[in-house]
């Protein structure tokens, strides 16, 4: 029995390619071309959302467990540690006060502000340390910013090393003017930090401990969507793979008339 060709007038040509049971299965081109396009798109997309899930549990894991052990000195992290998101270590020098910055965009709780960015110059190293001493809110208007005092003396102080945070909403200008400080910058980037302080810094941030003072707000536990909402997301994802399958299934079965 030779295919028989039907002309769809919104599906295109339809080509009776199977039978199952009562059923004939005729798939337009259109919808066809649509589902091959679609299906596995959507599908990428539910196992690239459980990927997600996977790395969120994997960086949350790390934070517990690294968050569990005591601290170790800066110097023997530097020289022993390839990875070290997340590492409690310990280290001594001085702030630097008049030179301090505040990273733009910062929202918590559905409020605008900063977080303060303080260069700590450590004994004996040639490169400087960032020290995040935590979230302050932006204050009556951009144009005043928060003061963010802290005391240039000597001192030791401990956190946990991070990579630079990302930046938040994209709400204000770029960078402030060169000679106003605190400076307010939008992203954290070494090298032109280092420019701006004359001196090499570290490519990782000193999460200041929460027990340590002249800090601000600090919640470092790993913030943004927890695992379980990347699976719901993946869920849905799948839903509407299935849904267009089933669809298109639909559309293309035609009960095989009875002669």
């Amino acid at each position: 029995m030779q295919p028989v060709v039907e002309q769809d007038p919104l599906s295109g040509p339809r080509v009776c390619t199977l039978k199952v049971g009562a059923y004939d299965f005729r798939p337009g081109g259109l919808p066809t071309l649509a589902t091959l396009l679609l299906l596995p798109a959507l599908i990428g997309l539910g196992l690239w959302q459980l990927d997600r899930a996977d790395s969120k549990r994997a960086l949350e894991a790390a934070y517990r467990q690294r968050q569990s052990q005591p601290p170790i000195p800066l110097e023997s992290a530097l020289a022993t540690s390839p990875d070290r998101r997340y590492l409690r270590v310990s280290t001594t020098g001085h702030y630097d006060s008049l030179h301090q910055f505040l990273l733009d965009n910062q929202v918590y709780r559905g409020r605008v502000g900063y977080r303060v960015l303080t260069p700590f110059y450590v004994e004996g190293s040639p490169r400087l340390l960032l020290a995040d001493r935590g979230w302050i809110p932006q204050g009556a208007s951009r144009q005043e910013l928060p003061s963010v005092p802290v005391s240039p003396l000597r001192r030791s102080i401990l956190g946990s090393l991070a990579p630079p945070l990302a930046t938040g909403l994209a709400l204000g200008p770029a960078d402030s003017p060169a000679d106003r400080w605190p400076r307010v910058v939008e992203r954290v980037q070494a090298p032109r930090i280092a420019g701006q302080l004359g001196q090499a810094v570290l490519p990782e941030l000193l999460l200041l401990d929460e027990s340590e003072p002249d800090g601000y707000l600090r919640e470092w536990a790993p913030r943004g969507m927890g695992a379980e909402r990347h699976i719901g997301y993946a869920l849905q994802w799948f839903a509407l793979a299935g849904l267009l399958l089933l669809l298109y299934l639909r559309h293309n079965l035609r009960l095989t008339p009875v002669t």
